[in-house]
């Protein structure tokens, strides 16, 4: 090969890595949120959070605190129990603005998660006319938290608080409670095999019985059986 071919050769081979190179973006995050990922690590915070709420009765599930002395708040992700259906809540941060209240809350209807504020109200109590301030959950909302922040942070080293609102209705964390009845009113009629109800006097035996502390009933062959 000539010389110049070679030369030639060489040009378009650099002109076509250079297109290359000029086709490659790096895109530079613009927000990074970190994760809750437990009671006590917030990675990308200064500390851990020490208001996590841990909460064996309804579980971590929609728990919320500020590990750091700002105003974004952590959620933590897990199940919701909306009516008949289960739905799920993602790990979240949020940004909140510092001096407010707000009531974190679930929308069933929507599956969104978001604060709101107080809004006013027709006046209450002993002095009727007078506007009153209303922070609740309406239709399909389900409480999470109420959220006080200061002028430094929401509810972080005593600047602010959070207050958990979570009902076990909604975060059964410890398991979902059982229908109970006492050994008598057991029904005989109509009861598919593998129901299961807690008999609050039962015995645990082959066959329930009262007189007993308790026992889970299950419906097994036609026949009520304890355990």
């Amino acid at each position: 090969m000539k010389q110049t071919t070679r030369i030639a050769v060489m040009f378009v081979a650099l002109a076509v890595a250079a297109g290359c190179l000029v086709g490659i973006h790096l895109t530079q995050p613009s927000k990074v949120n970190a994760q809750f990922v437990g009671a006590t690590q917030v990675p990308g915070f200064f500390s851990g959070g020490v208001n996590a709420v841990v909460n064996t009765a309804v579980g971590n599930a929609g728990a919320i605190t500020n590990p750091a002395s700002n105003g974004i708040v952590l959620i933590q992700g897990g199940s919701v129990y909306c009516n008949t259906s289960v739905q799920s809540i993602g790990q979240s941060t949020i940004n909140l603005s510092l001096s407010t209240t707000y009531l974190a809350v679930w929308n069933c209807n929507t599956e969104q998660l978001y604060v709101k504020t107080a809004v006013t109200g027709p006046g209450t109590g002993s002095t009727p006319g007078t506007p009153a301030t209303i922070l609740a959950p309406t239709s399909g909302e389900i409480s999470l938290a109420t959220i006080v922040c200061n002028a430094t942070a929401c509810g972080n080293g005593g600047n602010g608080s959070i207050t958990d609102a979570r009902s076990s209705v909604f975060f059964p964390g410890a398991g979902i409670p059982l229908n109970t009845t006492l050994q008598a009113n057991l029904p005989s009629t109509n009861v598919t095999n593998g129901t299961v109800i807690f008999c609050t006097d039962c015995t645990t035996a082959s066959a329930c019985t009262g007189a007993g502390t308790g026992a889970m009933a299950v419906r097994q062959n036609s026949a009520w059986k304890c355990f």
